[in-house]
């Protein structure tokens, strides 16, 4: 294992500039699965056997960040340029009720093993100057990462912490790993027997908008909906030949962890309610408010002049405009974005004005006639549309 933390740049950062503090102190969990795998982690996880926020304080300062301390259970996140480093005091968990926030206590690293969700999470890597590199770990833990299988470490995980159902989705998906038959088994029976309604809503969104990363395989979100986690949200508009056709035709226009959450609620009408209990960031509420509220637009688009092809999608975001390709105006959806999404209308409303047209109604009649003449008729003279403008006007005041 050492040679494996040699090649890590962030553990040669922590070794660094910590290396006198580092009896008690091991990587663990992701991390060590990933770098065992041959992958790069995603972020630096360590196990701290004493004080993980006093030990990342001192780390930050080292570096001249901060830590974001969350102190309820004894864990502290460090941002850094070269990735973020979890640190997390070894400890152990009870679960008051089916779903509750673990009640968390001092623990050895061992006992902290013993809590997490699978076992090839559950494997440490120490970082002390007279042991490191070696590793510990809960029983069969290398051979199910060796196997490349998911097991939990017990029946009831699923149990006491139903969002561990996402992250089965996301493992085994992300890392190409199989499920062992048992955890299946215990997965799947948690969610039939309503598990997942002892987790609030914003804990289901939290693991919700990782599903639907950029970072992760579209594998994952079809595993999320094989084992009822999308059905059970209320993302019954998810259709992966829709979210398949956005990406092929318009992936690299639009935001794809957008794009994704769209997908999930396209055409629901859920309630904005119910959507904001996900708690998710303000871009992915938003984008999973308008997909739930398509209403029959795409049907709209079909066979619609360049102007009205602007006039219907100007409000709309990149990704909804993609996904609504799926139901057939892939040509109207490509033309708008070729061009009709950047669309900048060559007269303006001050243009009017100072041509002598009163300020008020007029002048949007006025200006929907120069946006139709431009964009259906290909004009590009200021004056002409300004005549077309005027001409209009006097028609609807002669009515």
């Amino acid at each position: 294992m050492p040679h494996l933390l040699e090649t890590e740049q962030r553990v040669q950062l922590l070794v660094g500039q910590m290396g006198d503090l580092l009896d008690g102190v091991h990587l663990v969990g992701g991390c060590v699965r990933d770098l065992m795998l041959g992958l790069e982690p995603l972020e630096i996880d360590v196990a701290v056997e004493g004080n993980a926020v006093e030990f990342a304080n001192r780390f930050a300062a080292s570096l001249g960040a901060a830590a974001e301390r969350h102190e309820r259970f004894g864990t502290a996140t460090v941002d850094t340029e070269f990735g973020a480093f979890d640190f997390a005091s070894t400890r152990r968990e009870s679960y008051e009720f089916p779903g509750a926030l673990p009640s968390v206590s001092p623990a050895s690293l061992e006992e902290d093993l013993q809590r997490r969700d699978f076992t090839i999470n559950a494997i440490a890597v120490s970082l002390a100057p007279d042991s490191f590199g070696s590793v510990r770990a809960v029983p069969g833990a290398i051979a199910d990462l060796d196997a490349r299988v998911l097991r939990s470490l017990h029946r009831e995980s699923f149990v006491d912490d139903p969002t561990r159902v996402w992250r089965l989705c996301r493992y085994s998906a992300r890392l190409g790993l199989s499920i062992e038959p048992q955890t299946e088994v215990d997965a799947r029976r948690a969610v039939a027997d309503g598990a997942l309604s002892t987790v609030s809503l914003a804990r289901h969104g939290a693991e919700l908008a990782r599903s639907c990363s950029h970072g992760e395989p579209l594998a994952v979100m079809e595993a999320c909906e094989s084992f009822g986690l999308l059905d059970w949200i209320g993302a019954s508009g998810f259709d992966v030949e829709r979210l398949l056709r956005a990406e092929e035709c318009f992936g690299d226009r639009v935001d794809s962890t957008l794009l994704r959450v769209a997908s999930l609620f396209w055409g629901t009408n859920a309630g904005h309610g119910k959507l904001d209990e996900f708690a998710l960031s303000r871009r992915l509420s938003a984008a999973a408010r308008e997909a739930a509220d398509v209403g029959d637009l795409p049907a709209r688009l079909a066979g619609t002049t360049e102007s009205e092809i602007e006039a219907l999608l100007s409000s709309h975001s990149p990704e909804l405009v993609a996904l609504c390709a799926f139901d057939g105006p892939l040509v109207e959806v490509s033309r708008w974005f070729d061009g009709l999404r950047n669309f900048t209308p060559l007269l303006t409303g001050r243009d009017l004005v100072e041509a002598g047209v009163d300020e008020g109604p007029a002048i949007a009649v006025g200006l929907e006639a120069a946006r139709v003449l431009q964009l259906d008729h290909g004009c590009s003279d200021q004056n002409e549309l300004l005549l077309a403008a005027i001409a209009a006007i006097r028609s609807v005041e002669d009515e």
